[in-house]
């Protein structure tokens, strides 16, 4: 059971508005509404509602006149309302974090790099990208392929993890993003016995090159692929 004024207190406490809650819960608007006004007091929902709130099951329904443990003694004409939690802090709190979209346009096959991209943040459950690295989503960057040179490993259109923390060949064959003779690109590398780096497609029509001297950066490795079925 939910009492309505207790509701209504946390939601002002932590400045979060009906929809607000709604999204950080996972639940409907209108269930929210209906507990906020008392058309409805019982939910299954309650102990997801208290953990957006950051509050207890207990206060919410009227068992304890403290919020927390930690802020005993506060109740619901505690005056002092911080500011409305914003979207990214939403996000944090689901297990999502923000992963910038590279500015480059690299192409599996070859993009010049002098094409504009406007910078796009999308968010990836933070338990997914730890399947596949444990560097901070600062050093993270995705990126949508395009071209068939990596097919039928990668297809046009997937979206790439790429780990700019990832900046030295310690392995053959692994799948990077680089620059190569002022084009990006997506690409399969292994070094050579003589000091050059075999830049390899995995479309078996698309020929090989070697690079030497400088002639190629990378920008990071690929650690992660989605792409729609």
């Amino acid at each position: 059971m939910i009492v309505p004024e207790r509701l209504k207190a946390a939601m002002q406490l932590r400045g979060l508005s009906q929809s607000a809650l709604a999204r950080a819960a996972n639940i409907s608007s209108s269930m929210v509404n209906k507990l906020a006004t008392g058309h409805a007091r019982e939910t299954a929902h309650i102990y997801a509602i208290a953990k957006a709130l950051k509050c207890s099951p207990e206060y919410l329904s009227g068992e304890a006149e403290a919020m927390n443990a930690d802020e005993a003694g506060t109740g619901p004409d505690r005056r002092a309302s911080p500011a409305a939690a914003s979207f990214d802090d939403l996000a944090m709190e689901a297990g999502l974090v923000p992963v910038r979209q590279i500015d480059l346009a690299y192409g599996m096959g070859a993009s010049y790099l002098d094409m504009v991209v406007e910078e796009v943040t999308q968010f990836f459950p933070a338990g997914w990208l730890r399947q596949f690295t444990a560097s901070p989503a600062s050093k993270l960057f995705f990126a949508q392929g395009v071209g068939d040179s990596m097919q039928p490993t990668l297809a046009p259109g997937d979206v790439l993890i790429i780990d700019t923390s990832i900046d030295r060949l310690t392995m053959a064959d692994q799948i990077w993003a680089i620059t190569f003779c002022g084009l990006g690109m997506i690409k399969r590398l292994r070094p050579t016995k003589d000091g050059g780096v075999r830049i390899m497609s995995d479309n078996p029509s698309v020929p090989e090159e070697v690079a030497y001297d400088g002639e190629l950066t990378l920008i990071g490795r690929v650690v992660a692929v989605m792409r729609k079925i």
